[in-house]
């Protein structure tokens, strides 16, 4: 499942690469359908960690009724340490693989999620959003009614940026 939320992250982005450059744009209103309606958890975040786009379902998988909800929060918010955010920014920038990272659930608890994300650089290379997809690592595809804001169970960013698999303990 992680490798579809890399396609369909990678997707997004040649999609934004091509309305940047102007070449080849489809009308707003197809790629608005798309990022709204796309079975998966959808945002776009600044390296400050303000989002700049969320869909539904990303919202909904961090236990708020809305995107708008989300949007009014920064990303590193969702870390338990804002440590961790500039370690997944660090994490993105080196190996452009999906990650399993525990976010703050709106409930209190926490949620295992794969992260697939994409950089967006400027012309200087510098970073400036990152495009990105979010599922629920916990729950088989199309599982329906699942419970939220349970405690972590495998590593953390930390454990996975060092080697080491097996933590078992929640953020602190």
């Amino acid at each position: 499942m992680a490798t579809i939320g890399n396609t369909v992250c990678r997707g997004i982005c040649s999609v934004t690469i091509q309305n940047s450059q102007g070449a080849n744009k489809p009308p707003r209103t197809d790629f608005h359908s798309l990022f709204t309606n796309l079975p998966i958890g959808v945002f776009r975040v600044t390296p400050e960690g303000q989002f700049l786009a969320v869909n539904t379902v990303a919202a909904q998988l961090l236990g708020y009724a809305s995107a708008d909800e989300v949007i009014q929060r920064s990303a590193i918010d969702f870390f338990a340490h804002p440590a961790e955010w500039h370690q997944f920014l660090d994490h993105l920038r080196e190996y452009h693989q999906p990650i399993e990272q525990y976010l703050r659930h709106q409930s209190g608890g926490w949620i295992r999620c794969t992260i697939a994300a994409h950089p967006v650089r400027d012309e200087n290379n510098a970073l400036q959003f990152i495009d990105a997809t979010i599922l629920d690592a916990d729950t088989p595809p199309r599982e329906e009614n699942v419970s939220r804001g349970q405690e972590p169970r495998g590593p953390s960013l930390e454990d996975v940026m060092q080697g080491v698999a097996g933590s078992n303990a929640p953020p602190e």
